[in-house]
């Protein structure tokens, strides 16, 4: 309902309103972390738009993965849409 009522959503304002979408996700996920990742142009990488994590209430952006190098969890992404793993460093799509 946050996110529905808050008019940050629909101003065209894509900073801000990626902050309140990961801090509402984090907070009604009861997760630590919510990252929102866009690929590059030319998808030969993923960027983070924005990644907050819960328990310090931090927010970052700008971080880069390059496609070749983590394979696997580029394919988890683009057949998934959406990866929730309890464990990202023993889960097989978030492992690399």
């Amino acid at each position: 309902m946050e996110l529905a009522k808050s008019p940050i959503i629909p101003s065209g304002q894509l900073e801000p309103a990626l902050r309140l979408l990961t801090e509402t996700s984090a907070s009604a996920l009861g997760v630590e972390r919510v990252g929102v990742w866009l690929f590059t142009d030319d998808r030969t990488a993923i960027r983070c738009a924005d990644s907050y994590e819960r328990s310090g209430q931090r927010h970052s952006s700008g971080q880069e993965l390059a496609t070749a190098r983590y394979p696997g969890y580029i394919r988890a992404v683009e057949d998934e849409r959406v990866i929730a793993a309890h464990d990202a460093l023993a889960d097989e799509r978030t492992a690399e």
